[in-house]
Order: C-alpha cells, then structure tokens, then sequence
C-alpha cells in the first residue's frame, strides 16, 4: 500500500478517534438524567414486556409497534439494558451516549473516504492531507456536539435516531467500499445490504438510503452519468432493487403503524398546500437551527389552521437560492450540490409532506440529514484555512486566528449542548421548557406535563393540565382517561369512572380506561357501571 495513503489514513483515524473522544466528554452529564414523561414509559418503565429477554419478547419486538413506529432492534436494544440496568437510567442513558459518539467516529469516516474517492477519481484537485482532515474533523465535531442532536441523544426513547444512524453509516461505508473494486468486493455489497435491514429495523426514517446511495453513484463514484454506459449504468439500477424493495416495505410499515394509533393527519384535516408549506417551514427551520441554535425546544407544537405568511415566502426563496447556488457551482465543484441533495432527501420523509403527530418539526429529525450542511461547512472551514496558508506574508496567523474563531464557536456549541442535556433530566424539567417557550401550547404539552406532575406526587396540578388539554380538544381521550387514573389513585372514584366512561365512548379499545373502570365498576350496581 502506497506510505502517503497509510499515512492519511492514520490521520483520518486520529482525527475521528478525538472527535468521539470530545463527544463523549460534552455528554457524560447525560448519565446524570433519568427518565422523562415523553414515551419513556411506554418504552421502558412501564413496558411489562421489557423485563423477560426471551423468546416471547423477541417475538413480541418483531410483531408489535411501539407508540407508532415499528422499531424491533431498538427495543431489543431496550431489553438488553433492562437486563444489564434494571430500571437504572443511567445505563440506558450510557448505551445512547456509545452510539452517538460511534456515529461520530463513522461521520469522519465516512467524509473522509468520499473526499478520497473524489480526489482519486479526478473530481477535485489532489486535496492535501490537511485539508481532508480538517473537513471530515469538523464536519464529524459538529455533528458529535451540536446542540440540536441532544434530543436524539439524551432522550431514552430516541434510542432509535442513534442505532439506525449507526446501521445507516455502516451500510454507506459498505457501499463506498463495494463501489470502490466492485466485482472483487460482493461481500462488501451484502454487508451494505444487510446494515441496511438492521438500520430499518432500528427506525424506519432509514428508508430515504437508495436515494442518499444513487446521490453517491452520480458523485463522487461516478457511476451514473452520460459517460458511463447504458450497460453500467443498468447495472448500477439493478443492484439498487433490494435496498429499494426494503425501502418500500418498511414505508408501508411504517405508515401502517402511524394509522393505527391516529398518528398521521387525513387528507380533510391537512391538505396538500398545508403538507408543501409545513416541509418547507422544516427544511428551512433546521438549517436555522443548526446555525443559530436558540430557543430549541423538546416540542414545536403545530398550530391549525397553516396559513400562507411572508415567512413562507422566506422559506421558498431560501431553498430555492440555495439550490440554484449549488446549481451554478456544479461545474466547478459537485460537492455543494451532492451535500445539499443529501440534505434534501434525508429530511423530505420527516419535513410535513406525510404529517405525524401534532409537532411542526422536531430536533430529532435533524439528526442525520443534518451531516449535509455540517459537511459544507467543514469544507468551507477547510478551504479557508488553506487559502491562508497559501499567502507567504500573515498566512500562518489568519490560520491561527481563523481556527481560535472555530474554537470559540466550538465551545459556544458546547455550553449550549449542555444547557440543552439538563432539560431532559425529567418530565418537569423537559415540558417546562416547552412552556417557557410556548406559553399557551397544544395538548401534547399539557398531557406530558400533567403525567410528570403525576408522577412527582402533584395530583392537583396533573388534574388541571389535563383538564385545559381536554379543554383545548374535548376529543382527547388521552387526557380523559389519565385524569381519571389520577382521580382514582386520588380515591374520586365517581370523577374517574365519569372520565373513563368518556374516554370509552371515543375509543372503545383504551386499554386503560377499560382495566380501571372494570376496577371501580367490581360489584358496583349503579347506572354508570353499565
């Protein structure tokens, strides 16, 4: 093997291992959290399934959705640690902490080997050592410390985000390496296939890889263009048919899950101009928030009716100035179009165009698409610090300075990312800081709001945020009927039966609302019983 490429690639391997090193660091005050009341007890502490890692619960992992996504390997990742942890958040929470800083280690990989697939193929000019390592270094930084991945990371139940974007990064590599000796290397293309499954099965967001992987054929690989053939190119087509048929699959999974928990909004209540408004709000809002990350929340409530606004205008000028920039750049540099397209389609799943649940965006779903812009910026960060050094008069100090602005951001980042670890520490904690940004919000806060009360021994206040999120929607049968869990533990056995005979008249199949009625109703003769 050629010394200049072990050499660089030693460095890349440095370059990742402290960029999973400072990841780890920012998030050891993760392990300090426990639980929240935002479906960490459907997933883990109330979860009767969890507590038996057998084959009965492999079965049941494999065959049941858990609030609305079907997500196997992620509770049997769950019920690995409650066999390791017991219900010890700590450990649940260690377990999303390895994953992140894994995938932080895989984001430098990955840059790094595109770069040199890039450079090899005569895409850009030979990069210099320095250059691939500062892009792959900061892209994989700011992907490891970026305050908007906290969600996905501190949250328990986001175990999901970090295993299928670990899975994710493994099958893109795979493929990279297929693509590279192609022939020699099928193994490498069954690995990128099966990576792929276990990505599926870990969240169905991972449905958008045949898309990301015909983005890499066109460039860096090359593999799709007018010059490579018809027969290639059919060929190119052809192996892509099983990641495609997972693809589809797992989408029809996936939605099939959502409807049967009333997730996904019908056509009549969001329209086709509502679902073109919210995915451009999204697309633009993360972008805003990877740039300025203020104000971020565990919950951006949707508020009804859309309506077309000025900022909507924003929105579409902003994505349609982008696209026409990395447009205009394309002969010179495929690189911003490549990154931007990757953007666009790891987000389209997740941006409105098929509505769950009530949240007009969520951190969460930035996650991975987010490594387009991080990667932008990491090339732009190291085109700068090479143009400085260029210049044989002040090179060395506009480097210099232009890395202690990079440090400062970084440690800007940081403290921010910190801030945002407490919030998840607890309920109260988590949906008080959607109240302090949404004063009069939507009744998802007030019901996870009224839970943590609950569950912090605060009956009165559980009963009043449940009765304003009742009182925003009088069919939120949720709310109903954990009220009435609340007036019985309380022993208002007449409330609570009142609530859980109207939690059943709008869902027949509350399985709590049925179990604690039966409760209140053993022996009782009176009318309400019947």
């Amino acid at each position: 093997m050629n010394p200049d490429i072990t050499g660089q690639n030693r460095g890349i391997f440095v370059a990742a291992l402290i960029t999973a090193l400072i990841t780890f660091a920012v998030y050891l005050p993760a392990l300090r959290n426990g639980f929240v009341t935002w479906d960490d007890n459907e997933y883990v502490y109330n979860n009767l399934k969890i507590g038996n890692l057998d084959a009965d619960f492999v079965r049941w992992a494999f065959t049941t959705p858990q609030v609305g996504m079907y997500s196997p390997l992620t509770l049997l990742s769950l019920g690995l640690d409650f066999f390791l942890w017991d219900l010890k958040p700590s450990g649940y929470h260690l377990t999303n902490v390895v994953l992140h800083v894994l995938n932080t280690f895989l984001v430098v990989l990955c840059i790094a080997r595109i770069l040199q697939v890039a450079s090899q193929a005569g895409y850009l000019r030979p990069l210099s050592p320095r250059r691939m390592l500062i892009t792959a270094g900061v892209t994989g930084l700011l992907f490891g410390i970026h305050p908007i991945h906290v969600e996905s990371v501190a949250w328990i139940s986001e175990r999901k985000d970090v295993l299928y974007t670990f899975f994710f990064l493994l099958s893109v590599l795979s493929y990279l390496r297929y693509a590279a000796i192609e022939k020699k290397a099928v193994l490498f293309y069954f690995l990128a296939l099966l990576t792929f499954a276990l990505s599926l099965l870990s969240k169905p967001m991972a449905v958008t890889l045949p898309a990301v992987l015909i983005v890499l054929d066109v460039y860096p690989l090359n593999r799709l263009s007018f010059s490579a053939g018809l027969a290639k190119v059919k060929r190119v087509i052809l192996e892509k048919l099983p990641f495609l048929c997972l693809s589809i699959i797992f989408s029809l999974v996936a939605v099939r899950a959502q409807q049967a928990v009333n997730a996904m909004m019908v056509s009549a209540e969001f329209g086709a101009l509502e679902r073109l408004l919210t995915a451009a709000r999204a697309m633009v809002f993360y972008l805003q928030k990877f740039f300025l990350p203020v104000h971020l929340s565990p919950f951006y409530p949707l508020f009804l009716p859309i309506t077309f606004t000025a900022k909507d205008i924003a929105a579409l000028l902003v994505l349609f100035g982008i696209t026409l920039f990395c447009a205009r750049a394309w002969r010179k540099s495929r690189v911003w179009m490549i990154a931007w397209l990757y953007y666009l389609v790891s987000v389209l799943p997740v941006s409105g165009i098929l509505q769950v649940g009530s949240q007009a965006a969520a951190d969460r779903y930035a996650y991975m698409p987010l490594i387009g812009p991080m990667a932008m910026v990491g090339a732009g960060v190291a085109y700068a610090v090479e143009k400085a050094l260029e210049r044989p008069e002040r090179g060395k100090l506009r480097a210099k300075l232009l890395i202690a602005v990079m440090a400062i951001l970084c440690i800007a980042l940081i403290v921010i990312a910190e801030g945002q670890i407490r919030v998840w520490k607890d309920g109260l904690t988590l949906w008080g800081r959607v109240f302090e940004i949404y004063p009069n919000s939507t009744p998802p806060a007030y019901r996870g709001r009224a839970e943590a009360y609950y569950r912090a021994g605060d009956f009165e206040r559980a009963v009043a945020d449940y009765t304003e999120a009742i009182r925003l929607d009088p069919l939120d049968y949720r709310s109903y009927s954990s009220r009435g869990i609340v007036y019985f533990v309380s022993e208002s056995y007449a409330l609570a039966l009142e609530d859980f005979n109207r939690t059943l008249s709008i869902d027949p199949r509350d399985r709590r609302a049925i179990y604690y009625r039966s409760l209140i109703c053993r022996g009782d003769k009176s009318p309400a019983c019947y």
